[in-house]
């Protein structure tokens, strides 16, 4: 009986903490916007291929950041 008892409040436990922890992840758009606000700043490009970006990165990237509306996303927090 103590081992039902302990063991659901282990599962209910853990469940709370899940719960928590979801409610301040960052949306799709909040992180392609700081991923690429990063980029531009850093002039630096992630993943495999880790150096200097080129100017037609760079333009794509400025590109993406109008798509997204990340200047206005910034704006409002």
């Amino acid at each position: 009986m103590k081992k039902l008892i302990l063991l659901s409040l282990v599962f209910c436990l853990y469940g709370c903490t899940n719960l928590k922890s979801s409610e301040n992840l960052p949306t799709q758009q909040e992180q392609i916007c700081r991923e690429l606000k990063r980029s531009l700043i850093f002039n630096a490009t992630s993943g495999p291929n880790f150096g200097a970006i080129s100017d037609t990165q760079k333009a794509n990237m400025m590109r993406l950041y109008d798509k997204y509306n990340c200047s206005r996303l910034e704006k409002s927090q």
